[in-house]
C-alpha cells in the first residue's frame, strides 16, 4: 500500500483528502502545519505528499524546498494545492520542485487522486485519471494566463 502525507491546515480539506485517499487504497498521515509536515516526513516515509502552499509555522514553499534539499526525498512526488493561484506562486512552486499544482477552488480531489495514481503507477484504470487544467504547469489557473503571464486564450 502506497503512503501519502497530507500537509494541510484546513481541517475540512485535510479530512476530505484523507478519506478519498483511503478509499482509493492509500495509507494516509495528515498534519496541519509545515513544521509538523517536515517532522512527519522522516517518520512516515511517504511515497507522495499533498502539500498546501499557505501553511502556518513553515510555508508550503519552504517545506517543498526543504524536502527537495534532502537527497532521500529529492524524487518524492509532491502535489501542491492552493487557493492562491497567482502566477508568481505557481512559478515559485514549480521552480522549487513541485510535480503539479492544483487550484483548490477549481480542481477536484479526484483529479489529485488520478495524478497520484499516475505518478505512483498504482492504477491503470482510466476512470481514476481525471483531466484538469490547473494540474498542467503551462496553465495559470483561472487567470487564463500561462506562467510567463501571457494570455492563453
Amino acid at each position: 500500500m502506497k503512503k501519502v502525507l497530507v500537509i494541510e491546515d484546513d481541517l475540512v480539506a485535510a479530512t476530505g483528502y484523507g478519506r478519498l485517499l483511503q478509499a482509493n487504497g492509500f495509507a494516509v498521515a495528515s498534519v496541519r502545519d509545515g513544521a509538523a509536515g517536515l517532522r512527519q516526513l522522516a517518520v512516515f516515509r511517504p511515497d507522495a505528499v499533498i502539500l498546501d502552499l499557505m501553511l502556518p509555522k513553515v510555508s508550503g514553499l519552504d517545506v517543498l524546498r526543504a524536502i527537495r534539499a534532502d537527497s532521500a526525498f529529492r524524487e518524492l512526488p509532491i502535489l501542491m494545492v492552493t487557493n492562491a493561484c497567482l502566477p508568481i506562486f505557481v512559478s515559485e512552486a514549480l521552480e522549487a520542485g513541485a510535480n503539479r499544482i492544483f487550484d483548490k477552488s477549481n480542481d477536484t480531489a479526484l483529479a489529485i487522486i488520478g495524478v497520484l495514481h499516475d505518478l505512483l503507477r498504482t492504477s491503470s484504470d482510466s476512470r481514476l485519471v481525471v483531466p484538469t487544467n490547473t494540474g498542467n504547469p503551462d496553465i495559470c489557473f483561472d487567470t487564463c494566463q500561462d506562467v510567463s503571464g501571457r494570455r492563453s486564450d
